[in-house]
């Protein structure tokens, strides 16, 4: 029984390295698209070869295209890649407020909480930190909304940050969250179809979702404006059928919220 632990945890342990180097490698792609095989490996510190078997596995999934010295971010990736968090903060404020408000009244006082990084789960912290609950979240920016006057409590997941998306990420992060078992996970997501589920663009804030999904163990509540449903990207996070509530507002496609309705998914429309 102790060797089948211990090579589960030496398992997992190679997968979340497997996952944080690749999610390094795309942070290095979209920060620099020229930088060739042979930098990476000499910054990661690992051989030319693991990194060409990195590049053949992103390709694969459709998240790089190869070329001779290195590769670059597909296309359909490249668009939210590109969106820094205080551009896309001000894109369909007032919807993410009104959704924000919908998924909130989902929320008991004493409940502790996962929410994740993003523009719309930003304005779900904004309403909850006056309730009675605990928060516990990657988003970097939650911090400056607290005063000494705050009732709810704020717990950080840690791991490396990324300056574009406010958010913290990485095997620090996973680490933290191995601790906690929530009864409510909010998740911010930028794509949304009953067919492929719930996906992002940033791989490494995939990791922490799909920790953040796998932990709780009460209400999985989607927040996303319309304008994400029925988008795909190439990070999985869950299946619809994990999720027991997508909130998003009337702007969304019927035809697409149907589909993830018949997945048994409760809509609200805020």
């Amino acid at each position: 029984m102790k060797t089948g632990l211990i090579k589960l945890c030496i398992m997992k342990r190679s997968i979340e390295s497997i996952n944080e180097r690749h999610g390094k490698i795309i942070t290095l792609l979209q920060l620099n698209p020229s930088t060739s095989i042979k930098e990476i490996a000499r910054d990661m510190g690992v051989s030319e070869l693991t990194i060409r078997r990195d590049f053949e596995k992103l390709q694969e999934k459709g998240i790089l295209t190869r070329r001779r010295c290195g590769a670059i971010i597909s296309d359909s990736n490249k668009d939210s890649m590109a969106i820094p968090y205080d551009t896309k903060h001000g894109e369909n404020l007032e919807n993410k407020m009104a959704i924000a408000k919908r998924a909130v009244a989902l929320v008991n006082e004493g409940d502790a909480i996962f929410v994740n990084a993003g523009t719309t789960t930003m304005e779900v912290i904004k309403l909850l930190i006056d309730r009675t609950v605990t928060i516990i979240t990657n988003n970097a920016m939650a911090p400056s909304l607290f005063t000494k006057d705050s009732k709810a409590t704020l717990i950080l997941t840690g791991g490396e940050y990324s300056v574009k998306n406010r958010s913290l990420s990485g095997t620090l992060a996973s680490a933290m969250m191995d601790m906690v078992y929530p009864s409510v996970c909010i998740l911010g997501i930028n794509g949304v179809t009953a067919e492929e589920g719930l996906t992002t663009a940033y791989y490494p804030e995939t990791i922490v979702n799909s920790e953040f999904i796998k932990r709780s163990r009460g209400k999985i509540i989607v927040v996303a404006d319309g304008a994400k449903i029925g988008k795909t990207y190439s990070f999985s996070s869950g299946s619809m059928r994990l999720v027991d509530y997508l909130v998003t507002d009337s702007t969304a496609r019927e035809d697409k919220l149907e589909a993830i309705r018949a997945m048994g998914t409760k809509i609200i429309i805020s």
